[in-house]
């Protein structure tokens, strides 16, 4: 099969299954920006032109914010359109990961389907997750997690992505909650991971070396890790602890790999890619 796999790249998400897809012998093409993180390498790059990150750089000057950002989502919008065409008669199935090729419109899923192809959507967590839905359902107090939860905009881009995408997918792919606002049933979404460039390495430290590396503060649910840490070191319980952050992701390896347990996000299903990291050091 021809599969497409973009637009977000989303903790390596889009790399990974294209390696997986690859390995089973299919036809991979990726889109999206390179991750700061990862940096791999898409067969459609969506990084901005030069000449538009110059003109971003003039969004500091508050009369130009508009007008630039404007400028940079039609640019955005152009580039995405021009890809689906180049791409979507070869193309079997379309695996969006966050967000397709025009995200304030139905076009590109109508275009799509009218030419009979599959669309398969993941969903990853901000991109649909409702905060004030999340707060209400696992009553926990979210303004210690999330400063600005309730936002008119945010919320109505959120819910339109979601239906969008439960209206036009083949499959949806997800996790309880980031989909408390959903309508429509969905498989449980696998991380793809591959684990052969870990080597496990064990310490056997008397003392404990404990880390936190979160990758947005504080989402995670670090201010609740910081509470239990302080309790044990109140009851005198030996250990070192340590939050990193804006690590590379060779570093974040090298931490996991000197450390003997990884405390990983709290609040949020998972585990993510951290996680998986962790299991396999």
């Amino acid at each position: 099969m021809n599969i497409f796999i973009g637009t977000s790249e989303v903790a390596n998400i889009i790399h990974l299954y294209a390696e997986g897809f690859k390995q089973l012998g299919h036809k991979v093409t990726t889109c999206a920006k390179p991750h700061s993180f990862y940096k791999n390498k898409y067969d459609f790059d969506l990084s901005l032109p030069r000449w538009l990150l110059y003109l971003n750089k003039l969004s500091r000057i508050n009369f130009l914010n508009n007008i630039v950002s404007k400028t940079i989502e039609k640019y955005e919008l152009y580039r995405k359109e021009r890809i689906l065409e180049k791409i979507i008669n070869e193309t079997d199935i379309f695996i969006f990961v966050f967000d397709g090729f025009t995200p304030k419109s139905l076009f590109d899923y109508n275009y799509i389907k009218s030419k009979n192809k599959k669309i398969v959507s993941l969903f990853c967590g901000t991109e649909v997750r409702d905060w004030d839905a999340f707060s209400r359902a696992y009553k926990i107090n979210i303004e210690t997690i999330e400063k600005n939860s309730i936002d008119n905009i945010l919320f109505n881009n959120k819910l339109f992505r979601l239906r969008k995408n439960e209206l036009f997918s083949d499959a949806i792919y997800s996790l309880p909650d980031q989909s408390i606002l959903g309508v429509r049933p969905y498989f449980e979404i696998k991380i793809p991971f591959i684990s052969n460039k870990y080597s496990p390495e064990i310490n056997n430290r008397t003392i404990p070396r404990i880390v936190h590396i979160p990758s947005k503060f504080p989402t995670k649910g670090t201010i609740y890790i910081q509470n239990a840490i302080e309790e044990l070191r109140n009851q005198n319980i030996e250990f070192e602890f340590t939050i990193h952050n804006r690590l590379s992701n060779n570093e974040v390896i090298n931490v996991l790999k000197d450390a003997d347990i990884l405390i990983d996000e709290v609040l949020l299903f998972g585990p993510g890619t951290l996680g998986m990291e962790a299991i396999s050091c």
